[in-house]
């Protein structure tokens, strides 16, 4: 998820251990972002507006999250994400 999101310009911070990671990003699109993931299957927590939580399962297969990171990479580098109202 690091590497895959190391390029991203609008992240600002990823954060974690193990499979406890955050993702703070400069602007206020962590829920379209999260909806977004959500449209594709992974459901990721939005943070107060620039920070995305990501928290799988303990016991998930490795090829579910992989396919997850996949997910998550696609959705928090999307281009055309829309800045949340609050």
């Amino acid at each position: 998820l690091r590497a895959g999101l190391a390029s991203a310009s609008h992240v600002k911070e990823i954060r974690g251990r193990g499979l406890m990671i955050a993702v703070q990003l400069h602007e206020k699109t962590a829920h379209a972002r999260a909806v977004e993931a959500f449209r594709r299957g992974v459901l990721i927590k939005d943070t107060h507006g620039h920070t995305l939580r990501v928290l799988p399962p303990l016991v998930i297969e490795d090829a579910d999250l992989d396919a997850a990171i996949d997910v998550v990479i696609e959705a928090v580098a999307a281009k055309d994400v829309p800045d949340d109202p609050t």
